[in-house]
């Protein structure tokens, strides 16, 4: 059953246009049959012209009697040699049993059949040899003599039509209802990244996007679920992604993913670090706190690494600050006087990165290998301090507000009309109650 049976009228409104419905076919490449899913409205959009042109739907299958409502993801995956695809990632962590991770259904490339009006049939199967694919042909025309390029080398990756199913149809993590909610998901998440890791596994992209809440069975809790994972990358013998780009979503990159340099390598300390993050953005923007002055000057020079002064990305440097001056981060975290759940895990979460900073700083040769196993912030112990402080029910009681919306909302507007110019290039194009981002596409 869909997440929120109970506020289905909400549900319909959100993701059925009526007079809208279109049935899309996925080629499961796991078992060559077409599957049929009738979809409406999509509930996320593309922002780019140059992006991936996803979009995601609930979607009813059609090919099972009970028409159970899924989760689709219509995109267009990187076909460079090589790239991973999202299905086959999601393959190796539901065969280990991995925990709070979606379940796929199915996934494949769109096909082209040889007739443009020959629409495959519930049942039908497929072969790889006679049919084609829908894949861009811009990267081709590029290089073209006759194309206007400025005189300038253009390149244009290719890309491939692609279509993926999750049994679980969720809710994202900015609808959590409390703040216990939000950190019982983030320790739903924990277990995840554990899991990813014994796989072989990093994640790379943590983002409230990316965190979904899901319900099993009417009366139980929500539990947290970790998708998305078309920027996975596989890691090494010690734990280093072997994809040497830099993935993420801009305002949860951890400090030195937002350094950009060059021998930069994604490690599970890197996940651990945005999903603080995610806890910490959704703890300002979503949960009670005292008012402050410029809250949107705040959560900008934190999140987006920049305000009125200086607009220009700071590749990480406030977020190293507060790792590295451990004082001055307990003293911010107390300004705002979050419910003491909430305050004590703060503290305790910026107390293990300024640890685990100290240890690499007088341990500088060491191996990625040392590091997880001479740290004294591992996941396993940041699991344990979840643990200990979500077991006392008198911690994490405050219910989500909308308070601070408007305002951080109103912020944005004024920075980007004031300074749209200056910072046309620099300034990320999503919101700032908008985690989505360009980082790694």
């Amino acid at each position: 059953m869909p997440e929120e049976q109970e506020n289905l009228n909400d549900h319909v409104a959100k993701h059925y246009e009526p007079g809208n419905v279109t049935n899309l076919a996925v080629y499961d490449e796991r078992s060559k049959i077409i599957q049929h899913y009738l979809v409406s409205k999509p509930i996320c959009l593309p922002e780019s012209a140059t992006d991936k042109s996803t979009r995601g739907y609930w979607a009813a299958n059609a090919n099972k009697d009970s028409w159970q409502i899924v989760f689709l993801k219509d995109t267009w995956r990187d076909d460079e040699d090589g790239a991973p695809k999202e299905g086959s990632t999601y393959e190796i962590l539901n065969a280990s049993c991995a925990q709070n991770v979606p379940t796929m259904c199915g996934h494949g490339d769109v096909r082209q059949s040889a007739s443009s009006y020959a629409f495959p049939r519930l049942g039908d199967t497929f072969d790889d040899i006679n049919m084609g694919y829908q894949k861009t042909v811009t990267q081709i025309y590029a290089r073209a003599s006759w194309s206007v390029r400025a005189g300038r080398k253009v390149r244009v990756k290719a890309y491939m039509h692609y279509r993926l199913v999750l049994e679980q149809a969720a809710v994202t993590l900015n609808d959590f209802k409390d703040s216990r909610e939000l950190f019982i998901a983030a320790h739903d998440v924990i277990t995840a990244l554990r899991c990813a890791r014994d796989s072989r596994l990093l994640h790379r992209d943590i983002s409230s996007s990316n965190i979904l809440l899901f319900r099993k069975t009417t009366g139980e809790r929500r539990y947290g679920l970790l998708a998305d994972w078309d920027a996975c990358s596989t890691t090494d013998d010690q734990g280093v992604a072997n994809d040497t780009s830099v993935a993420g979503t801009w305002p949860y990159l951890s400090a030195e993913a937002a350094r950009g340099s060059s021998d930069f390598r994604h490690t599970l300390q890197d996940d651990i670090q945005s999903l603080l993050y995610v806890l910490f953005y959704c703890c300002l923007t979503l949960l009670p706190h005292a008012d402050v002055e410029d809250l949107g000057c705040d959560v900008a020079d934190f999140f987006d690494e920049v305000n009125d002064t200086v607009l220009l990305r700071k590749r990480g440097l406030t977020k190293k600050y507060w790792i590295t001056n451990h004082k001055f981060a307990v003293k911010n975290i107390q300004a705002y006087h979050f419910e003491e759940g909430v305050e004590r895990l703060l503290k305790a979460v910026f107390k293990g990165l300024h640890r685990h900073y100290l240890w690499q700083e007088t341990h500088s040769h060491a191996t990625s290998s040392d590091e997880v196993k001479g740290s004294e912030w591992t996941i396993e112990k940041m699991a344990q301090v979840f643990g200990d402080l979500l077991g006392n029910p008198n911690f994490f009681v405050d219910l989500k507000t909308d308070k601070w919306r408007t305002e951080l909302l109103e912020f944005r507007k004024q920075l980007i009309h004031d300074f749209v110019q200056p910072v046309q290039s620099n300034f990320p194009k999503s919101g700032l109650t908008d985690d989505r981002s360009e980082a790694g596409q």
